[in-house]
């Protein structure tokens, strides 16, 4: 999985030095990490997961929950935006 946060955004995607300076590989997950601090973990790795996923991140209880979103890296942008309009699907309906 790499973090491509610089990908999603305007501006640093055009840039030629994008993968070499701007994309992390990261191999680790937060699952570990939140499990030894009390945090619920969601994995978000498929569309057909996403309802469900979002309304377990938005139950109303006094759980910390992180969401981890895992994507194709070749179509992160478009699933990012995708994303973004589920949630705002989602919250308006709540």
């Amino acid at each position: 999985m790499a973090v491509e946060f610089f990908n999603l955004i305007d501006g640093p995607q055009g840039l030629p030095e994008l993968q070499e300076f701007f994309i992390t590989e990261q191999k680790l997950t937060a699952a570990s990490l939140t499990s030894e601090f009390g945090i619920e973990y969601l994995k978000l790795d498929s569309q057909a997961k996403t309802k469900n996923l979002l309304k377990d991140l938005f139950e109303k209880d006094d759980k910390p929950k992180l969401l981890e979103l895992e994507t194709n890296t070749r179509s992160n942008r478009e699933e990012y935006i995708r994303f973004k309009e589920e949630i705002k699907k989602g919250y308006n309906n709540i």
